[in-house]
């Protein structure tokens, strides 16, 4: 078994105290949540040591490690996470995190993927908004005092309250929250609790995001593992972060809660090394990191533009359509809508069609079927009857010719304008 070795590393921004063990070829570089400690990793750094360098760390202001100037946000962690990585003598790492330490894995990985090898999420915060009302709670005037009197109820204690307290914390996470609470008896510990919690979280959820930086992974291994029984984030922020990074590995834990490496660490343990065993660095590349930051952005300025032509068109349509029938806003919509499924053609799509009609351009796209060609025929014999209509009758709406006054969908009272 590796050797387990505390150490303090002065950095200019403060000391980080961290754990290391073995000499394998590849770091791992582990990131405890919110008000913990590098200490919740004890399960998992003998075994990951014997085949890897496994560096566990105290985030700044928790633990061992001395407080930040002021800037508890997840850049300024994932600046800590870097600055001890290199100081180390380290150039890359597997980053895994759990809860608070996912969001920082995530952070590091988007400020600085040339160090990053993999991403391991553990119950990981950042992937949605719900986020357990005790965590909400600590982001209200007076939590520091309320965690402070907390803190100093012995650990046995707090544990059976919160075994008896379900919405809380469930059964499998008790001891691990009661641990986590004592820690928190000091005035730096319970500081950084309650100034980093700002920083992500306010009295409705989580508020910081990593949605819009997910595309970015798609060249990067990931394992995202989670507790079936977490009540502090919900088991469903992982599923649609598989639907965001469907090359991502999926480990659901039946009998876990927030802290599976705690409570199951056999079973993460397991999940984590045929990852790490079946899966090779992440190969960076500056010329295409580059072109997925600049591609996802051109794709969103080109997505919100094609929104807002989409958008325009659509409500000319259902302007030209109000017109030529004297019906609501709402019924024209229904018509596009009708005209659209029986076409097979985008609401969009159909929608251009019938304004270019309305401005006389009769050389429409006609080779996309009978059903196309037939709902433009019908309005093409519209806009003719109504400018008939217009100009002999417009006092007498039954001279407009019954046939187009009949819309989609059969004769009724919903189809009728």
């Amino acid at each position: 078994m590796s050797a387990v070795f505390d150490s303090l590393m002065p950095l200019s921004g403060g000391s980080l105290a961290y754990t290391s063990a073995g000499t394998g070829p590849e770091v791992l570089l582990l990131i405890h949540g919110l008000g913990g400690s590098r200490q919740t990793w004890r399960h998992l750094i003998p075994a990951l040591a014997r085949t890897h360098t496994v560096i566990a760390l105290d985030l700044p202001g928790h633990g061992d490690s001395s407080p930040p100037a002021g800037d508890y946000s997840l850049g300024a962690h994932a600046c800590a996470v870097r600055d001890l990585l290199l100081a180390l003598g380290h150039q890359r790492a597997t980053l895994i995190g759990h809860s608070l330490g996912g969001g920082v894995a995530l952070q590091t990985a988007y400020q600085f993927p040339e160090r990053t090898d993999r991403l391991v999420l553990v119950s990981s915060g950042g992937l949605g908004t719900e986020v357990a009302p005790i965590l909400r709670a600590a982001t209200l005037p007076g939590a520091e005092t309320v965690v402070a009197g907390l803190s100093r109820i012995p650990i046995a204690l707090t544990r059976n309250l919160l075994t008896v307290l379900p919405p809380l914390a469930s059964a499998p996470d008790a001891a691990a929250l009661a641990v986590a609470l004592r820690g928190l008896a000091g005035h730096q510990q319970r500081r950084a609790f309650v100034r980093t919690a700002h920083a992500v979280i306010d009295w409705r959820g989580q508020t910081v995001s990593a949605s819009r930086q997910l595309g970015l992974l798609r060249d990067v291994p990931v394992l995202a593992a989670w507790g079936v029984k977490d009540t502090t984030i919900p088991p469903h922020h992982h599923q649609h972060f598989a639907e965001r990074v469907p090359h991502a590995v999926m480990v659901e834990i039946p009998d876990a809660g927030h802290f599976p490496h705690e409570t199951a660490p056999e079973q993460l343990l397991a999940a984590l090394e045929a990852f790490l065993a079946s899966t090779t660095p992440f190969d960076y590349s500056a010329a295409e990191w580059t072109d997925l930051l600049t591609t996802r952005q051109t794709q969103s300025v080109s997505s919100g533009r094609e929104a807002l032509a989409t958008h325009q068109n659509v409500d000319r349509a259902v302007g030209v359509l109000m017109g030529l029938r004297n019906c609501s806003a709402e019924v024209a919509l229904r018509e596009l809508v009708l005209a659209s499924q029986e076409t097979r053609t985008g609401t969009a799509g159909i929608s251009a069609a019938l304004v270019d009609l309305a401005a006389g351009n009769r050389d429409v796209e006609g080779e996309r079927g009978a059903e196309y060609a037939a709902a433009l025929g019908r309005w093409v014999r519209l806009i003719d009857a109504r400018a008939e209509f217009d100009s002999a009758a417009r006092d007498d709406p039954a001279v407009l010719a019954g046939d187009v006054m009949i819309r989609y969908g059969g004769v009724d009272d919903h189809t009728r304008c």
